[in-house]
């Protein structure tokens, strides 16, 4: 009987529990809290718990630049920071291709020494990572990028749209300029990376609405 009842419960991924043979795999049913070979429970159809989806941070820089939680929610601390603010439009930007430190700093902290410079990018990313909710969110030594599964943007799906020829896709997400309205004082080179990033994304807007007529 309960074999039976357990062929139509809900169970758990099968795993193999310690002190057990290797080859001993079980799966634990939900219902009846009890466990029977895997063997046995692959010959009926099982419904098995799948995983539980990460919550995905949500990064907006065309039309402006906002830091947003799975529930839409504004991203405070750390993330709110203009300098941080910086890292992680130019982290969206890049994409997979990731960024790298370097050019971070370059950008960021022209003026630091070699000293001071990277310990404030570390201590940045340190912060960063704590807000975003996991420490993986930005993952890499030298070249630092996204975690897909845990961080999304709109310029990133942006950029692979046009990419992938997908025109209609690109310009439903073009809600603007990119990084409208957001300024960081005293970063002159970073500015102007912003210039030629908002014209490269504005042609590339302009050819798939053109497209699309």
């Amino acid at each position: 009987m309960q074999r039976d009842a357990c062929i139509t419960g809900t169970h758990e991924t099968p795993r193999r529990f310690e002190g057990n043979p290797p080859g001993d795999i079980r799966v634990i049913c939900l219902e009846h809290r009890c466990s029977l070979p895997q063997p046995f429970l692959t010959l009926p159809p099982l419904t098995l718990l799948e995983p539980s989806r990460t919550d995905v941070i949500r990064i907006s820089a065309l039309g402006g630049l906002s830091v947003r939680d799975s529930d839409g929610k504004p991203v405070a601390g750390a993330a709110a920071q203009p300098r941080r603010m910086a890292i992680l439009a130019l982290l969206a930007r890049a994409g997979q291709r990731g960024v790298t430190r370097e050019k971070l700093l370059s950008l960021l902290w022209p003026d630091a020494d070699d000293e001071r410079g990277p310990r404030t990018l570390a201590q940045a990313l340190y912060a960063l990572r704590k807000d975003l909710g996991a420490e993986d969110a930005i993952s890499g030594s030298k070249e630092l990028s996204f975690d897909p599964a845990l961080v999304s943007s709109d310029v990133s799906e942006f950029a692979s749209a046009v990419a992938r020829g997908d025109d209609e896709r690109a310009v439903s997400l073009y809600q603007g300029p990119f990084l409208d309205g957001f300024h960081l004082s005293g970063a002159n080179e970073f500015s102007r990376w912003v210039e030629t990033e908002r014209t490269s994304l504005a042609q590339e807007h302009s050819r798939a609405l053109e497209s699309l007529a």
